[in-house]
């Protein structure tokens, strides 16, 4: 528990550099910093990190039935998410450039738990936080990029068979960091 908790600061932290520092990078490849900038209000996970933030300060809830709506497609979200992977996998075309796919895959699985260890270190994590961090800093790249790719019209092919890739090698790498983390 304590973990998961730590875990999902982790995450809640990724999330929002995704979406905001992500979102940013993705449409300048299309439009001006200006433009990116203000194409950043129309993300709307923006807008509910704002209301949890609100929520969360002032100790508010959400009525009964709204909560069990947002539970409801809370619920579908990763199997919704799996389906767009899917739909986008069948539209790969395996990239010849070896270079393009492996980079990221092993930034993501081997560069990053590195820098997720050396982070801690210098944070002075204790053992549940620098687990949990080190844990995340290892994960496969997201299917969320996938999305992000499609939206802002990158090289999605090449981004869906980096996480597709990566989630296949991560079976051979977080194996391992599980086992060394746990000694």
């Amino acid at each position: 528990q304590e973990a998961l908790a730590y875990a999902s600061i982790f995450f809640v932290t990724n999330c929002l550099l995704l979406y905001t520092v992500g979102v940013l990078i993705a449409s300048l490849g299309h439009l001006s910093f200006k433009q990116a900038l203000l194409g950043l209000l129309k993300v709307p996970t923006i807008y509910a990190i704002i209301l949890a933030v609100i929520f969360i300060r002032t100790d508010w809830s959400l009525p009964a039935p709204i909560q069990k709506s947002v539970q409801l497609a809370a619920g579908g979200a990763v199997p919704a998410m799996l389906i767009l992977l899917g739909l986008e996998l069948r539209k790969v075309e395996w990239t010849h450039n070896l270079r393009a796919l492996s980079i990221p895959v092993v930034c993501r699985l081997l560069v990053g738990p590195v820098i997720g260890l050396a982070m801690a270190a210098l944070f002075g994590l204790n053992s549940t936080a620098r687990l949990a961090g080190i844990t995340q800093a290892g994960m496969p790249s997201a299917v969320m990029t996938t999305i992000l790719a499609s939206e802002y019209k990158l090289d999605a092919s090449l981004v869906t068979a980096i996480v597709f890739v990566s989630t296949l090698v991560s079976l051979l790498t977080l194996t391992p960091l599980l086992y060394f983390l746990g000694r």
